[in-house]
């Protein structure tokens, strides 16, 4: 099934447009990257590569980016960006060889695509691949969003959302303990943009959330009504759980 036909609706068409957007993209994350730069980072379903476009103008120079689509890691090359062709059935093999390699793990609107059944199989994988202080950003639709429905069913790829406790449980299944989870970082404060336009979005963004949390808390009550993130993905960040088994 080629995930390409999808994925060009939102990608722009020059090269310049494209390295732009891959700065952004990676912008929501820098805080959370390695210090180091020689630092192994993966990058699974990466699509053309736009997280490792703007990691190696940042200097990242051991970055391993991979995509089930042969049509996305072709746009990779494209771009002179090395996005693996890895096969959805030859995943769990692969990731097999970076065992106890990596420390970060970038799983980016990636997890919603994978069958329920396999998740946590796929989760343990990277959960053995991280280096002892290795993290796994773990990005999903998130299912207590007012945009939830559209989040969960804009892409015909998708197999399910996740609230919270969802993906905090699935991540515990498979042996990883989360120690961050928040609205995704593009929709936190700033990441509307700067100037007059951007803050009046995120004051619009802001009164929607306030009456969504006002109505779910006769439902849900007041610790999650007024805990759990809104944004339309949330980002969890987890570690290898030291009880796991190797």
């Amino acid at each position: 099934m080629s995930y390409t036909l999808h994925y060009d609706r939102w990608m722009p068409d020059e090269p310049a447009a494209v390295r732009v957007l891959a700065r952004r993209k990676l912008a929501e994350y820098v805080d959370l990257l390695p210090p180091r730069t020689d630092a192994a980072v993966v990058d699974m379903g990466s699509g053309p590569g736009l997280l490792a476009l703007a990691l190696s103008e940042r200097g990242y120079t051991n970055v391993i980016s991979f995509d089930a689509d042969a049509g996305q890691a072709a746009g990779g090359r494209r771009l002179g960006v090395d996005v693996r062709h890895v096969p959805v059935e030859e995943t769990l093999a692969f990731l097999a060889t970076l065992e106890g390699r990596i420390e970060l793990f970038l799983l980016i609107d990636v997890l919603e695509h994978i069958d329920p059944d396999a998740q946590v199989a796929v989760l343990e994988a990277i959960r053995r691949t991280l280096a002892p202080a290795g993290r796994l950003l773990c990005q999903v639709p998130n299912a207590d969003s007012p945009v939830a429905m559209r989040y969960r069913y804009v892409d015909w790829t998708h197999r399910c959302t996740f609230t919270t406790e969802s993906l905090s449980h699935v991540l515990a299944l498979a042996g990883m303990t989360v120690t961050g989870l928040a609205d995704a970082p593009r929709h936190r404060v700033g990441g509307f943009g700067r100037g007059p336009r951007a803050w009046a979005w995120y004051a619009l963004a802001s009164a929607v959330r306030a009456s969504t949390r006002l109505k779910m808390l006769p439902f849900v009550g007041k610790a999650v009504a007024f805990g759990v993130p809104l944004s339309p993905n949330m980002l969890a960040v987890a570690t290898s759980d030291a009880r796991s088994a190797p």
